[in-house]
């Protein structure tokens, strides 16, 4: 299949709110991806694979917010992943006016911090980040290095969220 073709499907897909794109932040990451997006369902029910829907639903959730607290005025927020050539990720990098403002993993049971949450939160100096898990009632704190990072249960972060 040509690319072009492959890149109108999805744009497609994107104007009639079947999927949207999730583009990785690059600024201040060495060897960090530029340009591959990753793209989500608006609808994440459509989703087979567990993990792959419990991730889904966190990212929608999270896209909401940002959308929510920029029309609010609270700043121009965006959401966005991370990832380098080595492929160690974060699900999520919010960012505001352009700086990353919170990172967070989304693991269905893990409840061992990630070493690519540790790694780009000091890279970055983000203050706030979690460790986000299927599992209710999960919410305590780890230090890792010089940071403290949250480890919650989904139902804890959704709360904070508008």
């Amino acid at each position: 299949v040509a690319f072009e073709t492959v890149r109108r499907w999805v744009q497609a897909l994107e104007r009639v709110y079947y999927v949207y794109a999730v583009p990785p932040f690059s600024r201040r990451i060495q060897r960090s991806l530029k340009r591959e997006a990753k793209y989500y369902f608006w609808d994440w029910s459509e989703v087979r694979d567990p993990a792959a829907r419990f991730e889904n639903l966190v990212l929608s959730h999270f896209r909401k917010a940002c959308d929510v607290w920029s029309d609010f005025g609270h700043g121009r927020f965006e959401l966005r992943y991370l990832r380098d050539k080595q492929k160690r990720e974060v699900d999520v990098a919010i960012l505001r006016d352009g700086e990353p403002w919170c990172l967070a993993e989304v693991k269905r049971s893990e409840l061992t911090v990630s070493p690519s949450l540790v790694r780009f939160a000091e890279q970055l100096g983000c203050e706030r980040a979690v460790q986000i898990v299927e599992s209710d009632g999960i919410h305590h704190r780890t230090r890792v290095g010089g940071r403290i990072i949250q480890v919650a249960s989904a139902a804890e972060i959704f709360r904070h969220l508008p």
